[in-house]
This record gives C-alpha cells, sequence and structure tokens, in this order.
C-alpha cells in the first residue's frame, strides 16, 4: 500500500510546531485582561478570560494526519463577557466547578455543559440588548441641552429599532429559562419536564420529597411566569395580552420621557416602568436564578462515600475557581475517628 504519511523531515517539523502549546496564548486580551482557566467539553477547549470566552482547537485537532506543516491553533471569541459578568459566571462557569468528574454517578457532564453554555450565551445576548438601551439613554442624556426648539416644535430622540432590542432580550430570556429546565432533566429524567417548571416543582415535591427545592421553585414561578407570558404577549399579542414600549416622547410636562415597559395581563400584569433599568434587573434575577437551581440539583445529587458526606459549599471569596464561581462540591462533614 502507498504510504501517505509525510517526509520525516516534515514530520519533524510539524512535529515540533504542534508539541509546544505552551507557547500559545490567547490572542486579542486586552491589557487589563488576563487568562483564568481552560475547560474541556464537547471535544473543544473553552479559554477563560476575566472579560471573554475563547473556542480553542489545536491543531493536531484539525488535521490529525499532519500533513499541513503550516497549520495554526484556532482561537475564536465566542462571547465577548467571561468570568467577570455574572452572565457567565453563575452559568456556564458555575456548571463546571459543581460537575468535576467522581461526585455524581451517571451524569452526562458533556451535555450539562452544552446546556449551560447555551444558558450563558443567552443571557450574554440579553446583556448585549440591555447595554445597546442602555448607551442610548445616555447618549440622550450627554447631549440633553441640545434639544432646543424650533419654532414652535422640538424634536425629539427616536430609538430605532428600540422594540425589536425588547422581543430579542425576552425570546433568549425563554431560551435560557429552557437550558435551565433540560439541565434539570439530565438528574431527574424528561418526566420532570412536563408541565414546565410548575412540573418539576411537582415532581420534586412528589416524587423526590424535596420540600426545600419545591418551596425555592414555587417563590420563583411568578418571576418565570412573568417572562413566559411576556414572550407569549410578543408573539401572540391580544387586546388583554400584550407588552407596551414607549419611545423617547415629550411629557406634558415639557421634559423628554424615557423608554418604559407595561405589560397589560389578566394574571401578571406589570405598570410601566423605565426600560433600561428594569432590563438589568431581569438580567441579574435570571442569572441568580439560574446559580441556584444548579447549586440545589448538585447539592441533592451528590454522592456520598461511606460516612463522608459532599454538598455544594459556598467559596471564600480568595478562593473562588475563575475569580467569581461561589460555590464548589466539597465535604460537608468530617466523620469522627474511633478510638482504639
Amino acid at each position: 500500500m502507498p504510504d501517505n504519511s509525510p517526509p520525516k523531515n516534515l514530520a519533524a517539523e510539524i512535529a515540533r510546531k504542534r508539541q509546544a502549546p505552551s507557547e500559545m496564548k490567547l490572542l486579542g486580551l486586552s491589557p487589563n485582561s488576563k487568562m483564568l482557566g481552560l475547560f474541556g467539553m464537547n471535544k473543544r477547549v473553552i479559554a477563560v478570560s476575566d472579560a471573554a470566552l475563547y473556542d480553542v482547537k489545536m491543531a493536531d485537532w484539525i488535521d490529525p494526519e499532519r500533513t499541513n506543516p503550516s497549520l495554526n491553533n484556532m482561537q475564536r471569541k465566542i462571547s465577548k463577557r467571561g468570568a467577570s459578568s455574572p452572565s457567565v459566571s453563575r452559568t456556564i462557569l458555575t456548571a463546571e466547578v459543581l460537575s468535576q468528574p467522581g461526585f455524581i454517578r451517571e451524569l452526562d457532564r458533556e451535555a450539562l455543559l452544552g446546556l449551560a453554555m447555551n444558558g450563558a450565551l443567552c443571557l450574554s445576548s440579553m446583556d448585549d440588548d440591555s447595554d445597546a438601551i442602555s448607551a442610548f439613554e445616555q447618549s440622550v442624556v450627554d447631549n440633553i441641552d441640545r434639544i432646543d426648539p424650533i419654532g414652535v416644535s422640538v424634536i425629539v430622540p427616536y430609538h430605532d429599532g428600540l422594540e425589536a432590542r425588547v422581543k430579542s432580550f425576552f425570546q433568549s430570556s425563554i431560551h435560557c429559562l429552557q437550558s435551565l429546565l433540560d439541565i434539570s432533566a439530565l438528574f431527574y429524567g424528561d418526566g420532570c419536564k412536563k408541565g414546565y417548571f410548575e412540573g418539576l416543582r411537582d415532581h420534586l415535591k412528589h416524587s423526590r420529597k424535596d420540600e426545600v427545592f419545591s418551596d425555592y421553585l414555587k417563590r420563583n414561578l411568578n418571576f418565570i411566569k412573568f417572562l413566559r407570558e411576556v414572550r407569549n404577549a410578543i408573539e401572540h399579542p391580544k387586546l388583554n395580552k400584550i407588552m407596551v414600549i414607549q419611545n423617547y416622547r415629550l411629557l406634558p410636562s415639557g421634559d423628554i420621557g424615557g423608554p418604559t415597559f407595561e405589560l397589560i395581563h389578566p394574571s401578571v400584569a406589570h405598570p410601566e416602568v423605565g426600560l433600561p433599568s428594569f432590563l438589568v434587573q431581569i438580567i441579574d434575577s435570571l442569572a441568580t436564578l439560574y446559580e441556584e437551581v444548579l447549586v440545589q440539583l448538585f447539592d441533592n445529587n451528590s454522592e456520598n462515600f461511606g460516612e463522608v458526606k459532599f454538598g455544594v459549599v459556598r467559596i471564600p471569596p480568595e478562593r473562588m475557581r475563575y475569580g467569581s464561581v461561589r460555590y464548589e462540591l466539597s465535604i460537608t462533614n468530617l466523620p469522627s475517628i474511633a478510638e482504639d
């Protein structure tokens, strides 16, 4: 059979280049940013900096036959938000730290990390929408003194695409929630997803006899239902179920009113509220919900080894993984040693 392997001198050159991974550095890091760690998921490596996430593939994974001596390792920024963002630290990074092998039997870690990454990217997309809306508002504030009447009229700023941003924001929130529900199914089976989060609550209460976790979900169901009904009002508006977004406008006082949000709904109505700060609050609440559900899933399903019990514990600030992950699995009891 013909020998298709590269010549020996070429093979040596490729081997030298590819066996020096320590020389690889993350490209595009700002002077004040730094790489905080690496983890593997779904046949790729994710590099974490405080300001971004990168998908890294080694040249040998792309060209395992080593035919191209010029081939470089690949780096691709997949999120412009990194460990310093709660949208990343409370989702994918918390999942990565909690899912270290050996603590939970038969957990599909690859599936877990893939779903948690989806959650992180959805929250990051919500951050993008929120930031764009806030940045426009700041530009209006910075230039408010330049808005003068012309004759008997005044030109009021208009944020083109404002409503599209808000729609994108709430649609991403539902995708984020779905990833969290799918993660729950990795622990409890697909049956727990019937009935959405209300079904998960009932499964925990009746099948698992877990009053603590089910009560936690019960306290958060109104928030989850609100996000879902906003999405429904966006996609299937009705006279009594509709989202109302106000753009910049002139108020009776003569002031310029900023953008506002209102939900008209028979059961989860929300009064008119300033839009930029409202979106920031929703992101924080959703990121915290994601983190706390992950914590309870892992705490309730971690293995015990004899008398040694494992569970989720809070990490001291000086030891936080990636500088921002607040929880890890650890020994929760120290069994006494019997005296001889």
